[in-house]
């Protein structure tokens, strides 16, 4: 995520990197051995405050999607938060329609 701030002025088409960037980190995420080797937890189950030792990295990366993301238009916000979720583009349209 460091390396797409410091690109950042120098893109063109801000929306498109951004979409590009997301997907392409998220695939990376879901298919790592340790994704694979870890159990996860529904968010109901998940501690209500962050681990006071979670990594710096992480936190300024998902504080900087989400100010990328609260620029979008609400239509295409949608669209990249159903993206980040999980959810395939024809599903994404089925749920926009």
């Amino acid at each position: 995520m460091i390396e797409i701030r410091q690109r950042w002025f120098s893109i063109d088409n801000h929306e498109a990197y951004a979409h590009t960037a997301l997907r392409n980190r998220i695939g990376r995420t879901r298919e790592s051995v340790h994704a694979q080797r870890t159990d996860l937890f529904p968010i109901d189950e998940l501690p209500a405050r962050p681990d006071p030792g979670q990594d710096i990295e992480n936190y300024a990366g998902v504080t900087w999607v989400n100010e990328v993301l609260s620029r979008l238009p609400p239509t295409q916000r949608k669209v990249m938060q159903l993206l980040v979720s999980g959810l395939k583009y024809r599903d994404i349209a089925e749920e926009l329609a």
